[in-house]
């Protein structure tokens, strides 16, 4: 597990990627994810949906949303 900056953090060897940001923040780091993702990273994303994505999978836990989005060659790039 590594915390850290969004904007600045290594992605290049995850594989899961758990996010906590309004969705200002998720737009602005969504390119990253994208390739994270293209990669074969599963991304999950706490409370906001990420923007213009659609989620496999919605979990909520205590009322507070879990949204799913899989990784892999499929991935397209965003709109």
């Amino acid at each position: 597990i590594v915390g850290g900056d969004a904007r600045d953090a290594d992605l290049s060897a995850a594989t899961k990627i758990f996010v906590y940001l309004v969705p200002t923040g998720l737009r602005a780091i969504e390119p990253r994810l994208a390739d994270a993702r293209r990669r074969g990273a599963t991304v999950v994303a706490y409370t906001f949906a990420v923007p213009g994505w659609t989620h496999d999978r919605r979990d909520a836990v205590d009322g507070i949303s879990l949204y799913r989005y899989p990784g892999g060659p499929f991935v397209s790039a965003a709109p």
